[in-house]
């Protein structure tokens, strides 16, 4: 059995987002999210949502750059933008989400599931269906990818493929259910060992929450877990990655999920540290400059002190 994870709460929507800018032709573009078919991404990066960049040239659309700040906590936001359950299979720097293993992102590997309209935040690697380890942005050697020797050429890139579910077919007056395999929860890190060659110039070139179930055609039948409801190169040689955080909880339960072959969205981002972004040709904008560029009315507030 898979596993899938749901979220049981509702988060906060926040309504604050950044204006597009009139740009030149390959200019980049500042906004807040990645909207896909299924699925509106957002990222938070110490509480507040980072701006995410684009290029003209990037990847038909469906790519993001933001910013990584040295040891600095993140999330990842999903919001699901349909009538329906959908199941979202995410890799940090290669790997699983949920069992912290390479990851080919297809429908036979763990996911989490959104119910109809539903957001979730993804805050970590999951070790059991009650915690996760934050998401921490480290140099590469520091990484979890790195420390569990599995460092790969997706450092820096955050991959979310989403599958619309796939209700069982009748044939004849037999239903037929398909069945696939699933994973375990992200291990440990061992000890930290000397980093090995992370093939940076192919990374710079190439490349719950209580939730539901998926479905594939022929689709493999998994298990999800639910949650509960409730930059680049700078001094040197240093890019980042993803480290293994704090604990916190985040409960989930396990569910089935029918998930189709092939999936809907297939959404990217890539974060780098400021002077790697410069090096895209992104300048980063600091957020506070763009809240105050916006104007927004609000009403008096009694003061702190």
């Amino acid at each position: 059995m898979k596993r899938v994870i749901r979220p049981w709460f509702e988060l906060a929507a926040v309504a604050a987002s950044l204006a597009i800018l009139p740009q030149s032709a390959g200019a980049t573009v500042v906004d807040d999210h990645l909207r896909g078919n299924l699925v509106d991404v957002r990222v938070r990066v110490e509480s507040r949502f980072t701006p995410l960049y684009t290029k003209s040239w990037s990847w038909g659309g469906r790519r993001r750059y933001f910013e990584a700040i040295e040891g600095g906590r993140y999330a990842v936001e999903l919001h699901n933008l349909t009538d329906r359950r959908i199941g979202v299979v995410m890799s940090v720097d290669g790997l699983n989400v949920l069992n912290g293993q390479r990851s080919s992102l297809a429908p036979s590997e763990g996911m989490y599931v959104l119910d109809p309209y539903q957001r979730a935040e993804i805050r970590g690697w999951r070790t059991s269906l009650d915690d996760v380890r934050q998401f921490v942005f480290v140099d590469e050697q520091s990484s979890y990818a790195t420390r569990t020797g599995q460092a790969n050429g997706d450092m820096g890139w955050i991959r979310v493929n989403t599958f619309e579910e796939q209700r069982p077919l009748a044939w004849g007056g037999v239903r037929m259910d398909y069945g696939g395999g699933g994973g375990s929860p992200a291990p440990a890190p061992p000890a930290r060992e000397p980093a090995e060659d992370h093939a940076k110039d192919e990374r710079r070139s190439g490349a719950e929450s209580d939730g539901g179930r998926k479905q594939s055609a022929p689709a493999p039948r998994t298990e999800g877990l639910a949650q509960d409801q409730e930059s680049g190169e700078r001094s040197g040689q240093s890019f980042p990655g993803t480290g293994w955080g704090d604990r916190r909880e985040d409960h989930v339960t396990r569910v089935e999920f029918h998930a189709m072959a092939s999936p809907s969205d297939e959404l990217v981002l890539r974060y780098e540290y400021a002077d790697g972004l410069r090096q895209l040709g992104i300048e980063p904008r600091h957020r506070r400059v763009w809240d105050r560029e916006d104007g927004q009315l609000g009403f008096a507030k009694a003061p702190r002190w």
